[in-house]
């Protein structure tokens, strides 16, 4: 489990939203006669996370306060339209936040490693065997964040590698190392048309989508933008935090398939270079660019042409160590495919171009020489669409 990842969850209707950006600590299941009555179920699910990796993004929770058996208060929070109890704030520890893991977007992966207050557990109730079980409450929480750190290192470790996605990440944390050195003209030539494209970037608050190595991040936050740049490849994110100025970016894993942790109309401007090609779907990460641009913001985005996949051309390096080629894999979208997401994103084109190498840059980048006139290059420059939504 990442130190930056991210979790997004919410209320039943929809009202409150928020964001998880610090692992959580631990999982567990409580079987007191509280929770039974406060989920309305025969236990209720606790998660801890770190306060300052909490944020709600939407709307305003209520807090009711109660005072336990203990004599501790704990102040819970609700939405006052649905009542849906989304955390709990113990006054015992500020630095905490007890989240409802129920309330997250994904409950696929939780897996409680305690039960406590085990004495008042309903008792048809089976506990599994190779958790850790208390009567009644822990002497502490040592035990629980150690038993949760275990799990997730054996989760990451039989996380499997074998769906399109996966391929395309482990293929990028292998690339890593080399990205910004192996002479891959694609990126030469987008610099300096994204660069045109963006404009005084100057006080803006912008999203890198698929940062890579943080060959946009760097010089947008140098240029005065408030700078959070996400992607899937923990290696790539690795490589971006070494560049100079990275301190004062946000970083974020996230699966760019998943709806973006960040609230709605959080950013002047996004940035995604060559990223789309490795997405099946286009319209739901464009359908979530629209939906964290401002009013009249902008995103600019940039892929290798179609032209090029026609051709038989794709992402591709050379493993240093292996001598291996390396293709972490692409789709074929072709020039349609874009206009047609972006239509449905309510995204409309301002600019669409199509770059090509000349004889001087091929010169400086020989992989382009063969290319020479041929269009390598796609950059859309898109505006969110207020007129559309009235």
């Amino acid at each position: 489990m990442s130190s930056d990842q991210a979790w997004l969850g919410g209320c039943q209707c929809g009202g409150i939203r928020y964001v998880i950006t610090a692992p959580p600590l631990t999982l567990y299941a409580c079987h007191c006669t509280e929770c039974q009555r406060q989920s309305s179920s025969a236990f209720g699910l606790s998660m801890p996370v770190p306060r300052s990796g909490f944020t709600v993004t939407q709307g305003n929770p209520q807090l009711w306060t109660r005072t336990a058996d203990s004599g501790r208060v704990v102040r819970c929070a609700f939405c006052p339209d649905c009542g849906t109890r989304l955390y709990h704030l113990p006054t015992r520890n500020d630095a905490v936040v007890n989240v409802k893991p129920g309330t997250l977007d994904d409950t696929s992966w939780l897996r409680p490693v305690a039960h406590v207050w085990t004495s008042s557990a309903q008792p048809w109730v089976i506990i599994p065997p190779n958790v850790l079980r208390y009567e009644r409450q822990p002497p502490d929480f040592e035990a629980l964040y150690a038993a949760w750190g275990a799990w997730c290192e054996r989760a990451n470790e039989a996380s499997p590698v074998a769906d399109s996605i996966a391929g395309v990440r482990a293929g990028y944390d292998r690339w890593a190392a080399v990205y910004d050195h192996d002479a891959n003209p694609l990126p030469a030539l987008e610099a300096a048309h994204v660069r045109t494209a963006a404009g005084d970037v100057r006080g803006l608050s912008v999203l890198d989508f698929g940062c890579g190595t943080g060959r946009h991040t760097t010089w947008l936050a140098a240029a005065g933008a408030t700078v959070t740049a996400i992607d899937f490849s923990k290696g790539m994110l690795a490589e971006a935090r070494r560049k100079p100025g990275s301190a004062n970016v946000r970083f974020l894993t996230h699966d760019l398939r998943a709806p973006l942790p960040f609230a709605d109309a959080a950013f002047d401007l996004v940035v995604s270079g060559l990223v789309l090609e490795h997405l099946q779907d286009l319209s739901g990460p464009l359908a979530e660019v629209r939906r964290v641009l401002r009013r009249d913001g902008r995103a600019i985005v940039s892929e290798i042409h179609p032209a090029m996949l026609r051709s038989g051309s794709q992402a591709r390096f050379t493993d240093p160590t292996t001598g291996e080629v390396v293709r972490p894999g692409s789709v074929p979208h072709q020039l349609r495919d874009f206009v047609v997401a972006a239509s449905q994103a309510e995204l409309v084109f301002e600019d669409l171009v199509e770059a090509a190498p000349d004889a001087a840059f091929a010169a400086r980048y020989p992989r382009a020489a063969k290319y020479v006139g041929f269009p390598m290059l796609l950059v859309m420059c898109l505006r969110a669409d207020d007129a559309s939504r009235g």
